[in-house]
């Protein structure tokens, strides 16, 4: 199980470089659904399944981010942490994980021990005997 920042989020394409979850330069990759899918099924994994995360703490924080751009000052957090607009945030960051446009989402998957992926244990067998 993982959990990344989606590229694909509704917020990341209003606030744009305000956008949170991109904090840059810790995230060096930014995925979509569609990207993390493909990427863990060329990794071999199964049963991949992805779920949007409500995520009203990165709404309050790209506001603050938009705000202090705009005010200049740089160190500001009252919009970040006020309880208000995270209560009010909340229901429309669950809504948004409903049809995986919200900030978060996660990936769950499985990958098949080795002796699967390669042709069951008669072929991890009859690789021991060559060795």
């Amino acid at each position: 199980m993982l959990e990344v920042p989606n590229f694909h989020s509704l917020s990341r394409l209003i606030l744009r470089t305000y956008w949170f979850p991109l904090e840059l330069p810790r995230h060096l990759y930014h995925f979509t659904p569609q990207t993390l899918a493909a990427m863990l099924t060329k990794a071999r994994f199964r049963a991949i399944r992805l779920r949007g995360v409500p995520a009203a703490l990165a709404a309050t924080w790209s506001l603050q981010l938009l705000w202090n751009a705009w005010t200049g000052n740089a160190g500001g957090r009252a919009i970040a942490f006020n309880p208000v607009l995270l209560c009010l945030f909340f229901p429309v960051s669950w809504l948004l994980a409903r049809f995986h446009l919200s900030a978060h989402m996660t990936a769950e998957a499985t990958k098949p021990s080795v002796a699967v992926q390669d042709g069951g244990p008669q072929a991890l067998q009859a690789g021991f005997r060559e060795s």
